[in-house]
């Protein structure tokens, strides 16, 4: 117990306090942290699983794979009920497949026409966005489980191989992604010259 003449006279410093003091600095960054890991999920975190997603497998090409055009890319579903866009009532278990080319995908509860918000050009065509606007931009949609790429814009130089990838993500019916689980392929294409 500490008198009062002692507390008036300021605290009494020894080695020992000081190690103590880091270590009380420490479990209190470190409660500050389990604290954050708490509250950001509550700040908009929704509907983000943090888990692995295996209902998805991609079938072909083979990640790292050389291949030609036109490139069909393949995939196997399980646990999901595939259903035409506005068909069924939006489920996180049901919906349609969003496929991306050398581009990320669209974030967790947005539809396509995200990639069209900020689009001066888009806001003044009526029709616009549609799916050629989409295609221009690497996004697609399929209630298919596979989906073949005719063509690829080129992204590297004459020399080599063009490294792309395709990025599959779930949609519900309504066109919202569910979740943030996505699958990829990575694969080349020879440029022009065939190398």
């Amino acid at each position: 117990m500490r008198s009062a003449s002692s507390e008036a006279a300021g605290p009494v410093s020894t080695g020992r306090a000081r190690r103590t003091g880091a270590r009380g600095s420490r479990r209190a960054g470190c409660a500050a942290l389990a604290l954050l890991a708490l509250a950001v999920p509550a700040c908009g975190g929704r509907d983000l699983l943090f888990v692995q997603d295996d209902r998805l497998t991609v079938l072909a090409p083979e990640n790292r794979a050389s291949a030609e055009l036109p490139v069909s890319v393949r995939w196997r579903i399980d646990d999901f009920r595939v259903v035409s866009p506005g068909s069924a009532p939006a489920s996180p278990d049901a919906g349609f497949f969003g496929v991306f080319v050398d581009r990320a995908p669209i974030p967790p509860g947005e539809t396509l026409e995200e990639l069209a918000a900020d689009d001066p050009e888009c806001v003044r065509i009526r029709s616009c966005p549609d799916s050629e606007y989409f295609a221009i931009r690497g996004a697609y949609t399929t209630t298919d489980t596979s989906f073949t790429l005719d063509s690829i814009p080129r992204i590297g130089t004459d020399h080599g191989s063009d490294v792309h990838t395709v990025t599959i993500v779930l949609l519900d019916s309504e066109g919202r992604r569910i979740g943030e689980s996505a699958w990829y392929a990575e694969f080349t294409l020879p440029n022009e010259d065939g190398r």
